[in-house]
């Protein structure tokens, strides 16, 4: 009973404000290709980000469109 009282206070009671810096600003772009190759082009993606995560062999998908 009393875990079941402490749930609902919790759920009842206001979550603190957070301030996020820079939240307030959304950046969207609609892309031709949203895989690693074609965001890699437009400089969306940082190649250093994932270098060495995969095989050398892999070949990456491209021609995704999507936002």
């Amino acid at each position: 009973m009393f875990v079941a009282l402490t749930l609902v206070a919790s759920l009842l009671t206001p979550a603190p404000q957070l301030t996020v810096p820079g939240a307030e600003q959304a950046v969207v772009a609609t892309l031709d290709d949203l895989t690693t190759a074609g965001t890699t082009k437009t400089g969306h993606t940082d190649p250093a980000d994932w270098a060495g995560l995969h095989s050398a062999a892999t070949v990456n998908p491209t021609g995704v469109p999507g936002w």
